[in-house]
């Protein structure tokens, strides 16, 4: 989904959120839960890169409905071919060639960089970081692009021009971090304090991580 820098608020919208997918998103974060309480997920040994993206989803225009459809739309794609391309139009510019390298270096090198969702409230949540992904490429230009893989995004996006695409995998509930957990990596101003402006896009780092 192509999202711009801002939403207009939508006056008496209510979420249209399907009851299965609901149930499923409820279901997800209870089993993280006991994945971090209980310990009970194995953890592979890997390097996270410190600089992750951050999205804020608002009210999905194409759809005509809710970030959390947005994102069951995304996890679609990965459940059946293993990950899935994002687009967004929320820097006009795209993301800056060195950024870029910088993440695509970390991946080659098999450090593991996060993507984090935040719904905002126009988007049926309450500026909560909701979902995060590993991200495992990155594509850019100024002025829009189509998706490098049209087969690999939702069919209702799949045409559309943005000037950033990022391809995730492993889409899931984040339920160990929130924003208070971080700032942007580029002016240390804190996650938690831009989340009621226009901001929807950027690089957080982690406040608490050992670097």
């Amino acid at each position: 989904m192509c999202m711009g820098g801002v939403w207009s608020l939508r006056k008496g919208w209510r979420i249209k959120e399907s009851s299965s997918w609901n149930q499923k998103h409820m279901k997800q974060k209870a089993e993280r839960i006991v994945e971090i309480i209980l310990g009970e997920k194995k953890k592979k040994k890997v390097t996270e890169y410190p600089i992750s993206l951050m999205v804020k989803l608002g009210w999905d225009q194409t759809k005509g409905d809710t970030a959390f459809a947005t994102l069951a739309a995304y996890e679609g794609v990965i459940e059946k071919k293993g990950s899935v391309w994002f687009g967004t139009n929320a820097l006009a510019s795209g993301i800056a060639r060195k950024r870029r390298q910088e993440f695509l270096n970390a991946i080659s090198n098999k450090k593991q960089v996060h993507m984090y969702f935040i719904v905002g409230k126009t988007g049926g949540g309450t500026n909560k970081i909701e979902y995060k992904a590993e991200v495992v490429s990155l594509e850019s230009k100024k002025g829009g692009m189509a998706c490098p893989e049209s087969s690999l995004t939702p069919s209702e996006y799949s045409n559309q021009k943005c000037s950033i695409w990022i391809k995730m995998k492993n889409l899931q509930p984040c339920m160990d971090q929130s924003v208070s957990d971080f700032k942007f990596a580029n002016n240390d101003k804190l996650l938690k304090q831009a989340l009621n402006s226009t901001c929807c896009f950027g690089y957080i780092t982690n406040l608490h991580a050992k670097h």
